[in-house]
């Protein structure tokens, strides 16, 4: 470790490699200052929202009359969906190695590389992921505080708990790109309304509860 100073999101740890900075880190006593600082819990936030949603708010596009299709709707649904925060962050230490040698280097380090077998692993992670997110992941607050601390209160799907997922890619000419994480928000809904089919009951909050 060679310098630790103070930065406007909190302290900066420096060193020369990675454990020594977090055994500085993890050594550091901080008297963090309050008065100015975030002391909503979920329960509040979720009071703030829905008062929001209770606004008129800005219009970002007008089309049609929605005031009149509802008032001559044959059947009006209102539901409202809650869904916590959750952690999405790598689980290693975010770096690069650097490997010089001549007059060339190479390069190790984190990165999206496109095939077809990455694109098949996106899905099955993705769904994994947001089955975790139905089932059980949730970050709460408390007078601004985390109240989750690692993954013993933090609960994510377990390898022996992950079904399995059948990708299939279609053939194209197009040239590859990212697949981004179109798995990852299909799988709770999907949960819920097979729920919903099999008991007739409605789960609209995230991670779902039979007591909900």
């Amino acid at each position: 470790m060679t310098d630790v100073f103070a930065i406007p999101s909190g302290v900066a740890v420096l060193g020369r490699d990675f454990w020594s900075v977090q055994r500085g880190r993890d050594a550091l006593v901080i008297d963090w200052g309050e008065e100015d600082g975030f002391t909503l819990g979920s329960a509040d936030i979720l009071d703030h929202y829905r008062a929001l949603a209770a606004t008129p708010g800005q219009v970002a596009r007008r089309e049609g009359d929605t005031a009149a299709a509802f008032a001559t709707a044959a059947r009006v649904i209102e539901a409202e969906l809650h869904v916590p925060y959750l952690a999405h962050a790598a689980m290693e230490p975010m770096s690069c190695v650097i490997a010089l040698h001549g007059d060339g280097c190479d390069l190790y380090y984190g990165a999206q590389v496109h095939g077809l077998d990455l694109g098949a692993a996106q899905m099955e992670g993705g769904m994994g992921f947001g089955l975790g997110a139905a089932l059980k992941s949730a970050i709460t607050l408390d007078g601004g505080r985390v109240v989750e601390t690692n993954f013993h209160d933090y609960q994510v799907l377990r390898m022996s708990e992950m079904p399995r997922v059948d990708v299939h890619i279609l053939p194209s000419t197009a040239p590859p790109t990212g697949v981004g994480e179109p798995a990852t928000p299909v799988i709770a809904p999907a949960v819920a309304n097979a729920h919903f089919a099999a008991t007739g009951q409605r789960l609209r909050s995230l991670p779902l509860r039979l007591d909900a």
